[in-house]
């Protein structure tokens, strides 16, 4: 018999801080539009034991605070780390929490305390596990993503949903998995959002009736964009759309108090591409030098497009500092690979950006009846461009801390998702 309980809180961080997501943008945050949310799911069933999935309303976390919020909820509630999935959204309109680190105190300190809110999260929800069933579905929603590197490349407008029910059959929880970045807000912006994703979710809690919880699972959309951006009023009619697609689905989804629970983890080593061997001191002096040319052009009055070449440029030489200083004597990464299964169901989580096409294969190799992605889950390794993506000229491709894999990578991370699965799935009919 199933057990779950669902829950969330608030981590709209303080007034001021900096945001992420955009290179462009040049100022704090100057307010709040909406509120992000930590949202948790406790699921336990007699043969599996607990499941915990956590999503942030976040840029990202990095691998090390990924691990530290697995680590506080082993230590408040037991739960080991193989059993929980941290997950982000990677909203561009909130802090930046993977690359401001070092030169936002604040933000570092805001980091820091969402380990204890996830664990307090997890203690609560362990609390208030009661007889659940869970069933899986989804729908597609034509006209709201593209591919942003290659327009006659592929997309996926199908909108993935977990539904929740408590054993009244009332809805308890929803998760809501799509592949596109939430980017409908641009560098503009200085208000901190959760983008379209809340919009959707808060048309679906909405239409359910106000009282169920609904959280959001970013896909592999590495490469995919909003088909149209803008200001807020775009972010809602786009999640609006999508939250009314979920609606339909919602009512057709089959829920079971017997649905079957499995995890699954493998710590897969990926290789680097080659990194300039010219050292941090060199690095860090050729940053100072376009930080200069930056602001003397500014002071200038030079054109626009002057100004924002040499913005761009003085933010890849800063990349390239940081390589230099923590990258340069590696020649390789490790990434958490995890998948839960939750009925007929697989979430997929990833610690980077997968692009669509990876996938789309991982889906058509799945023995499960719906294949969900989680991108930027249990850290972050930056981009996974299939080979023909890895050209001059692709954002993607170019050299950064979110742009460090070798071509290979790719293929190594979709073998192994397409293994963890099929593992997962004969180890699930072995118990039956």
């Amino acid at each position: 018999m199933l057990r779950a309980a669902c829950g969330r809180i608030r981590i709209t961080p303080p007034a001021g801080v900096a945001m992420g997501g955009y290179g462009a943008r040049k100022a704090p945050a100057a307010g709040v539009h909406d509120d992000l949310w930590m949202t948790g799911y406790l699921l336990e069933s007699a043969s599996s034991g607990l499941l915990y999935l956590v999503v942030f309303d976040l840029l990202g976390l990095a691998n090390r605070d990924a691990a530290a919020v697995k680590a506080a909820i082993l230590g408040k509630v037991g739960i080991p780390p193989e059993r929980v999935m941290v997950a982000s959204t990677q909203t561009h309109s909130g802090p930046d929490t993977l690359f401001d680190m070092e030169e936002s105190g604040q933000i570092a300190q805001y980091v820091a305390g969402l380990s204890t809110k996830a664990a307090a999260l997890a203690a609560d929800l362990s609390d208030r596990l009661a007889p659940a069933a869970i069933g899986a579905g989804s729908v597609r929603v034509p006209g709201h993503c593209i591919n942003r590197v290659d327009s006659n490349g592929p997309f996926d407008d199908t909108v993935g949903v977990v539904r929740i029910d408590t054993a009244s059959g009332d809805p308890m929880g929803v998760l809501i998995d799509y592949a596109c970045h939430p980017t409908v807000l641009g560098a503009e912006n200085l208000l901190v959002s959760r983008d379209y994703c809340g919009c959707v979710c808060d048309t679906v809690a909405v239409g359910l009736g106000g009282r169920v919880v609904v959280g959001f699972a970013h896909g592999a959309a590495g490469n995919i964009n909003p088909a149209t951006r803008g200001g807020y009023a775009e972010a809602e009619r786009m999640g609006s759309a999508l939250g009314a697609g979920v609606m339909r689905v919602f009512g057709e989804i089959t829920v079971s108090p017997e649905a079957p629970l499995g995890s699954v983890l493998a710590r897969t080593t990926l290789p680097l591409r080659a990194i300039p061997d010219i050292g941090p001191e060199r690095a860090r002096n050729e940053w100072n030098a376009a930080v200069e040319r930056y602001e003397r052009l500014v002071a200038e009055n030079a054109p626009r497009r002057d100004c924002d070449l040499a913005h761009v440029e003085f933010e890849y030489a800063r990349e390239a500092y940081y390589i230099a200083r923590d990258y340069g004597k590696l020649n390789s990464l490790e990434a958490e690979l995890q998948a839960f299964v939750l009925g007929d169901c697989a979430l997929v989580g990833f610690p980077g950006e997968l692009f669509i096409e990876t996938a789309l294969a991982v889906r058509a190799s799945s023995p499960f009846a719906h294949t969900f992605v989680s991108d930027i889950t249990n850290g972050f390794v930056g981009y996974v461009p299939p080979r023909q993506y890895l050209r001059p000229g692709v954002y993607e491709a170019r050299l950064a801390r979110w742009s460090l894999l070798a071509e290979q990578a790719e293929d190594i991370v979709r073998t192994e998702l397409i293994s963890m699965l099929a593992s997962l799935s004969h180890r699930l009919a072995s118990r039956h």
